[in-house]
């Protein structure tokens, strides 16, 4: 039995161009406490004194429980009929495709019906602030293409993907880079909400990417019937085994690479009932300006991110931010905004009112915004300094109230 399906008006993307490397992976930084000398390419393994990674999130601290509520509030949702398969579009323009009964529960069944898919772009070093979202790996800085998260619901019940399904992902970005390659996020390194992105192939996954144009078009369902096909010479009495044939369903077509002779190129195909629905893309009225970004697949739900590692070359630094007295790490968030790179680092109170990076990743002589974001006795306060980066760098911050509108503000005019 073969299916035909009639599929009209769907638009080729151009050749996509996936990097890869043979070179030995491991940690290349000579800080780290696991650096290899044999690693050519770093694969974000590395690992650096007095930075802990707990195995058990803690309750998120004021600030980050207002970055969990951003998110929440900003993500996207779309109704999703599991059993076809679909495509959406998110606002900033990221595309989703999703095969045909592509979600399970917990238990491994697999989902029919309609789900909720919840969807939230973050591709700008503002946005990473505000929802609390750096761009590292195990205390490294990444340079960042875009973070992503996909989530789905049915039933009230987180759903994951079958086994061996994955979702085509295009997402628009104008910060192209041959090294992106894809990083999953996992939600479990200090606080509930924290994310620590982790290379995808490490985890089993496909860390391919290709950068091409994005073409928006709409997305056009149909219904389409399964077809028997009989190719002759025909079995004898074919006829009388389909006696509800109807004469006018029945399609006669010939080979063309034969030219039409011989009754061996002839087939006849008939509907049998059973009905399928799908989709094709007509591009003649496009909802939304070509774009260009990053395509991939997507083998799980939860966070994906299109990064590489930062290793800038010449001198680099730590840096050290010393806070007022009350303003500890269990009340106050201060992240980097680099001013030539799409990343965000996150700082690590290390006690006494000190923040350190934990790395000498920075750049002497790279401009870039401390940010202090802090709550203390139902006040908030904010710090927002601009330093140019020097070799043992310190800088000591002072707080000022503020409102959490404020904050916002003063985020996106970074």
């Amino acid at each position: 039995m073969n299916s035909l399906v009639k599929i009209t008006g769907i638009a080729l993307l151009g050749s996509a161009m996936a990097f890869t490397s043979c070179k030995k992976k491991g940690c290349t930084d000579p800080t780290a406490t696991n650096y290899s000398i044999e690693a050519k390419k770093d694969d974000g393994s590395c690992q650096y004194a007095n930075v802990v990674t707990p195995t058990n999130p803690s309750t998120p601290s004021a600030i980050k429980a207002i970055f969990l509520s951003n998110r929440n509030n900003d993500k996207e949702t779309f109704t999703v009929n599991s059993e076809i398969q679909s495509q959406i579009v998110a606002s900033k323009g990221t595309k989703i495709t999703i095969p045909e009964n592509a979600f399970v529960n917990a238990s491994g069944t697999p989902i029919t019906g309609n789900i909720t898919l919840e969807v939230l772009e973050v591709h700008d070093q503002s946005s990473m602030i505000w929802y609390g979202l750096p761009t590292m790996s195990n205390g490294r800085i990444l340079e960042s293409g875009g973070e992503l998260m996909v989530k789905a619901y049915a039933n009230g019940q987180e759903l994951g993907l079958a086994n061996g399904v994955e979702l085509d992902i295009e997402m628009p970005s104008d910060n192209y880079n041959p090294n992106m390659t894809l990083y999953y996020g996992v939600e479990t390194k200090n606080q509930i909400g924290d994310v620590n992105w982790l290379l995808a192939d490490s985890l089993g996954y496909d860390d391919s990417i290709s950068y091409d144009s994005i073409l928006y078009c709409d997305t056009v369902y149909y219904t389409y019937q399964e077809y028997d096909t009989l190719y002759a010479p025909f079995p004898p009495n074919w006829q009388s085994n389909y006696p509800n044939l109807d004469p006018n369903s029945v399609w006669y077509y010939i080979d063309s690479a034969n030219n039409g002779n011989g009754m061996d190129t002839i087939s006849v195909s008939f509907a049998t009932g059973d009905t399928y629905t799908s989709f094709y893309l007509d591009c003649n009225n496009q909802t939304q300006n070509p774009n260009e970004g990053y395509d991939f697949d997507f083998g799980s739900l939860g966070w994906i991110n299109c990064d590489f590692l930062y290793l800038p070359t010449g001198n680099t630094s730590g840096l050290d931010v010393v806070t007022p007295s009350d303003f500890t790490g269990a009340n106050t968030e201060i992240y980097l905004h680099f001013s030539t790179i799409n990343s965000v680092a996150e700082m690590e109170y290390s006690g006494s009112n000190l923040f350190e990076t934990h790395y000498n990743g920075i750049p002497v002589g790279m401009q870039l915004t401390i940010v202090a974001i802090s709550e203390l006795n139902g006040t908030y306060y904010s710090s927002f300094t601009p330093i140019t980066m020097t070799a043992n760098h310190s800088e000591t911050i002072t707080m000022t109230a503020t409102t959490i509108a404020d904050i916002q503000n003063a985020i996106n005019n970074l």
